[in-house]
């Protein structure tokens, strides 16, 4: 029975990081701004969803509802003098579909760079979470060739 666990435990671990980076490569791919879906709307009105740090769903004439993950209470913050109906032009990331770049007129609300930054932080702590995964597994793997190492050294005279 515990090494029934101890293989599903290991093939979790092992599962786990490689989801982690395939869905990190995927969802916050880089992108140059000329590949980002370009959204001109009128603005309706916005919301935080889920706590402060969640994501900011903007609603917009004739468009589904856009998130904002990154910089939510700055964003918001800033689309409060933004009136009903005004111009917003969005720019959404094309394979994960959340907002990066958002103008105003000439005023910019979300800058495409510090949403770029944001992006390679949160990429890159997914990856530091896969690492741990692998190095975890390297472990349990090796463990019981320390422990029976171990074992033949406190036998031997």
């Amino acid at each position: 029975m515990k090494k029934r666990i101890l293989g599903a435990v290991i093939m979790f671990i092992a599962v786990c990081p490689a989801v982690l980076v395939v869905f990190t490569q995927i969802r916050y791919s880089r992108i140059r701004e000329t590949e980002a879906e370009t959204i001109v709307a009128g603005y309706l009105d916005s919301r935080i969803e889920g706590n402060p740090s969640s994501a900011l769903v903007i609603h917009c004439t004739g468009q589904k509802p856009m998130k904002v993950l990154w910089d939510c209470a700055t964003v918001a913050d800033a689309l409060k003098s933004v009136g009903e109906g005004e111009e917003l032009t969005v720019k959404i990331h094309p394979r994960g579909q959340y907002v990066i770049s958002i103008r105003c007129g000439e005023r910019t609300i979300l800058s495409f760079d510090s949403s770029l930054r944001s992006m390679r932080t949160e990429r890159n702590g997914f990856l530091m979470i896969a690492l741990a995964c692998y190095l975890l597994l390297i472990l349990l793997w090796i463990s019981p060739f320390l422990q029976k190492r171990a074992a033949r050294h406190r036998s031997d005279p």
